[in-house]
């Protein structure tokens, strides 16, 4: 039987604000009197922010439909993220802008990979998806409507790998759409060198559970 030990819990802020990271530890138990292999799982949460902002301008020029490669993030040790076991949209904040708050609900799509993982629908553009958004009203018109499905504002279920991890996320294909998985056009960015328009862009808030198995071997302990 497996347990989860909460004392081994710890919070550590890289430089940059982009993860946050959370770390426990999985440990299996193990039957005295034998040599045996102890297993411990460290259980790591990232929070990841996407901005828009950032995204290749000139390659992807709408806010609502653009790729990202997570090796070319700083503040991300490594090539992206590996053994992912869950990930779950935490916050997202969209422009009122084009008639957005007329839709009846915006879908979330990250990636391929996690594709039928959170959302069943009767057609493949909610399926697809990791969150359905509904939208509460901007705080001013022409603002920004923020929106965190955690206080009912849509639907945004944890997208589980429960077998086992997938085994690595390096690429988002990042894609805000309407009901029938058309990207939404919040209006025309600028293009580079001009600053991205600011009152266009779109931020996503993303929790990342990632796992990592540790070995050891242990020595025989006698029975009495």
């Amino acid at each position: 039987m497996a347990t989860w030990h909460p004392d081994d819990a710890s919070v550590n802020e890289p430089s940059g604000s982009l993860r946050l990271l959370r770390q426990r530890t999985h440990q299996q138990s193990r039957a005295p009197g034998s040599n045996v292999i102890d297993q411990e799982y460290v259980e790591t949460t990232n929070y990841l922010v996407l901005d828009s902002t950032e995204r290749d301008r000139a390659k992807f020029p709408s806010t609502s439909s653009y790729d990202m490669d997570l090796s070319r993030v700083s503040s991300i040790r490594g090539n992206g993220f590996a053994n992912v076991h869950s990930v779950e949209l935490v916050r997202a904040t969209v422009p009122d802008a084009n008639g957005v708050a007329a839709e009846p609900y915006l879908l979330v799509r990250v990636s391929d990979q996690l594709a039928g993982r959170a959302v069943q629908g009767n057609n493949d553009a909610v399926s697809d998806s990791l969150a359905v958004l509904s939208l509460p009203a901007a705080a001013s018109t022409g603002n920004f409507i923020h929106v965190a499905p955690a206080d009912g504002n849509g639907f945004a279920p944890t997208a589980v790998f429960p077998d086992a991890p997938l085994a690595s996320l390096t690429k988002l294909q990042i894609r805000i759409t309407d009901r029938e998985g058309t990207p939404f056009n919040f209006g025309t960015d600028t293009t580079p060198p001009t600053a991205p328009n600011k009152a266009l862009q779109i931020v996503l808030m993303l929790r990342i559970v990632t796992q990592e198995r540790r070995r050891r071997m242990l020595q025989a302990q006698p029975v009495f």
